[in-house]
């Protein structure tokens, strides 16, 4: 009865540290929830019925991969990708298996013990393998989804410490109980589900520390970036402005020129002046300077990529949106618009913005040429290989939209990505 608790335990921990390997390596599930849990129960049961019916070492290795293949139904990859992870899976479980031998070797059981069926060695081997293989799949994981925030040698050191002091524990328990005859007690249970859990928490909370380190790595770069703009913004600014504030006199000297009978010394003085904007290609100038620079900034970055840009704004001047807000929502609009028609597939790319101002409320639209997206629940998600990072931008807009007390919509018609989005401004 014991034997068969501890069995069932490390069972549904193998499940778990499966679908962990095949998160990680693998492309976007399907299904949902109710989907992974009817394979992992046709698993668990054929599992069972495996073990307690055919003990054939032959095909011990066959069933085990068929069954792990089994497992990666809920996944959209390629059958070949699948049955490749399938194969470095059941490779973990025969290094884990070599390791833990060795192991037990070193500490001077005999072998004959460890493989012995429902032997207190065998069951700390189950245990032991389980730990062992969890290691392997997050190294794994790692490898796979490199764009997870780099961890330091000292939090690895601190990770691993945790599973080999749960392993040595074991060990020296296992003996303990080995030495007074107790091979079988609910002891065994409690330690067995105690060790586990605590191996899946420490995991568990890896994942969130990396990606709380991959998000604060991502949120700084965003926020350079912004402040890059900024920074950019307000030096065109002070730069319109310098030209704002000499043209009055340049115009003086002008009309005196003409005035006077010399339109030639008039023509030779405005061809000496430096109207030259920082090469600006069509600068914007709606008398709003953050936004003017901005979209003048990427409408000629879209222009360079052969992407055709127009937009209509009809904003005020004295416009009550802040320069760093306007960088985050309309910067990361138009970039998302400009890397979407960059992956699109037409010949033909364009983008259109339109940004008006009525009634106290801004309305901001950005369509672009795009391949065909799926907007799940209003929800859009980003396809960039480095979610993480490239999940930043999208949760900004939001952040704005939200600040605002706003609306955002999202939607793909006929080949054009939509985005709508509407504050309030009082």
């Amino acid at each position: 009865m014991i034997y068969t608790a501890i069995d069932l335990i490390t069972l549904v921990f193998e499940i778990i540290v499966t679908y962990m390997l095949f998160d990680a390596v693998l492309d976007s599930r399907r299904g949902g929830a109710l989907a992974r849990a009817a394979v992992a129960a046709a698993y668990s049961v054929l599992t069972w019925i495996y073990n307690t019916y055919v003990e054939s070492f032959v095909l011990n290795f066959v069933v085990m991969l068929l069954l792990t293949f089994m497992c990666t139904v809920v996944y959209k990859d390629s059958v070949l990708k699948k049955l490749l992870m399938s194969m470095l899976y059941m490779l973990f479980i025969a290094i884990s298996n070599f390791v833990f031998i060795l192991t037990g070797l070193a500490f001077g059981i005999p072998i004959e013990e460890m493989v012995r069926e429902k032997s207190i060695y065998n069951i700390m081997g189950l245990v032991i393998v389980m730990i062992l293989m969890t290691i392997m799949v997050k190294a794994a994981g790692l490898f796979f989804n490199r764009s997870r925030a780099k961890v330091s040698v000292s939090y690895w050191i601190l990770l691993l410490s945790i599973p080999v002091v749960n392993i040595i524990f074991i060990l020296h328990y296992t003996r303990y109980l080995y030495g007074i005859n107790a091979e079988f007690s609910y002891s065994l249970v409690i330690l067995t589900l105690s060790v586990m859990y605590s191996t899946l928490l420490v995991f568990y909370l890896f994942d969130k520390l990396t990606a709380l380190l991959s998000e604060r790595d991502a949120l700084s770069e965003q926020v350079g970036g912004q402040g890059r703009q900024t920074a950019g913004v307000n030096k065109k600014e002070e730069h319109i402005m310098s030209v704002r504030h000499d043209i009055i006199n340049h115009m003086r000297v002008i009309q005196s020129l003409i005035r006077r009978g010399d339109p030639e010394a008039a023509d030779r003085y405005i061809d000496e002046l430096d109207l030259d904007f920082d090469g600006d290609d069509g600068l914007i100038d709606t008398g709003n300077t953050a936004i003017d620079i901005l979209v003048s900034g990427k409408k000629s970055a879209a222009r360079r990529l052969g992407i055709d840009f127009r937009e209509k704004i009809t904003v005020p001047e004295g416009l009550k949106l802040s320069n760093a807000d306007a960088v985050i929502l309309l910067g990361n609009l138009l970039d998302n618009a400009i890397e979407g028609c960059e992956r699109a597939a037409a010949a033909e790319k364009r983008i259109r913005l339109t940004l008006k101002y009525r009634n106290n409320y801004l309305l901001c639209v950005v369509e672009n040429t795009s391949n065909p997206v799926k907007i799940g629940r209003g929800a859009l998600k980003t396809s960039k290989a480095d979610a993480d990072s490239h999940g930043i931008g999208l949760r900004n807009i939001k952040r704005i939209v939200n600040k605002y007390n706003g609306e955002s919509v999202q939607k793909y018609e006929n080949g054009v990505f939509i985005s709508e989005i509407l504050i309030f401004i009082d």
